[in-house]
């Protein structure tokens, strides 16, 4: 379950793309399936978190991970190609960003 607090040790990572309002559903269903089938199995893997802008000129996937250690793994595993090429397949998408996060305020 995704834990948004201050101060925690795990690896958050956003990852922004930029898409066409008429293809961004077909990546978030792209990235949900690879996300059931087999990435929320690895070891270290905690949550991913997809975003939609209202327009659909984006997708946002807020993920976290136990560890750095973690999200390597995940990005030597072969299957990560596999899930790359098909978010590559999809029409208009766009990778802007992917960068790790550090929780530093929190207010509810």
């Amino acid at each position: 379950m995704t834990e948004i607090v201050e101060s925690t040790d795990k690896f958050t990572l956003v990852i922004l793309f930029k898409t066409v309002p008429e293809h961004q559903q077909k990546l978030i269903d792209t990235v949900a399936e690879e996300t059931r089938e087999w990435i929320r199995e690895l070891p270290g893997f905690v949550s991913s978190n997809l975003h939609k802008s209202a327009d659909g000129t984006r997708v946002v996937n807020y993920g976290q991970w136990e560890s750095a250690e973690a999200w390597e793994e995940f990005n030597d595993d072969p299957r990560t190609d596999r899930l790359r090429e098909r978010i590559d397949d999809v029409e208009g998408v766009e990778l802007i960003e992917a960068n790790n996060y550090i929780v530093d305020d929190v207010f509810q």
